[in-house]
């Protein structure tokens, strides 16, 4: 899931986004575009569409793919 109009738009910049998707989708990937992750629990997902409407999915788990550092600690 992604809260962008499509799954790494940027791979399109190296003209691949389209294979790439196509390859996903092949795997058996779904995709859910233009939602945001607000919670998640022991099995679902919820959030929200791009329009504000809530949002939810069964899951085993989750992995947040992001440009930030994961931080398991707790501050001192």
């Amino acid at each position: 899931m992604t809260p962008l109009e499509q799954v790494s738009p940027v791979s399109d910049l190296a003209l691949e986004g389209a294979m790439l998707r196509q390859h996903l989708h092949d795997q058996g990937i779904v995709f859910h575009a233009g939602v945001t992750v607000h919670g998640f629990g022991p099995d679902t997902v919820e959030g929200r569409t791009e329009f504000g409407d809530a949002w939810s999915l069964a899951a085993d788990g989750l992995v947040l793919v992001t440009l930030q550092r994961s931080r398991d600690e707790v501050p001192a």
